[in-house]
């Protein structure tokens, strides 16, 4: 996947698989315009699915405030959205530091910083359907998820490792 835009004169127009075996290059996703100063934050693939989180805060950010999480079918070259930052969120810059989405057993695996009603702060990791579907809350106070393919004993039949945030520990 191509990182993203360095700066105004370098704008990411599009997100891009290359095959390093065959150089031949898949677009993801073209962007619009507006766009142009977005950043690939993390992606994981396996043999059905692409999957990244592209940040819209533009490349000097050092936390997503808006951000998407996107999945792309190799088999039928359909793109879908799994999930996104809610506007509430976005309006109160709720910062998710390292989004990173993770593919094991046919679902995306991701952690994101959400508030609630009253603005608490909540560090948590989601997954679903790499093919599509409602997001799942799957454990809080959790940071980057590392999901173990194959059968396990976590959520979803998958066993998955991750860290306390700092602040969930004290």
């Amino acid at each position: 996947l191509i990182a993203g835009a360095k700066d105004e004169r370098d704008p990411m127009v599009a997100t891009i698989a290359l095959d390093v075996d065959t150089h031949v290059i898949t677009v993801l996703r073209s962007n619009s315009a507006a766009e142009a100063s977005d950043v690939d934050t993390g992606a994981d693939s396996d043999s059905s699915w692409i999957v990244w989180a592209q940040d819209h805060d533009g490349p000097d950010n050092t936390a997503a405030f808006d951000w998407t999480i996107y999945a792309f079918n190799r088999a039928t070259q359909q793109l879908h959205v799994v999930s996104r930052a809610t506007l509430a969120d976005v309006s109160r810059r709720t910062a998710t530091v390292e989004l990173k989405p993770r593919l094991a057993n046919g679902r995306v695996w991701w952690a994101a910083t959400v508030t609630d009603s009253t603005g608490a702060k909540c560090t948590c990791t989601y997954s679903a359907a790499a093919a599509g579907g409602v997001p799942r809350l799957e454990a809080v106070d959790t940071l980057y998820p590392q999901p173990v393919p194959g059968a396990g004993s976590g959520p979803e039949g998958t066993t998955v490792y991750s860290e306390c945030p700092d602040e969930a520990a004290t």
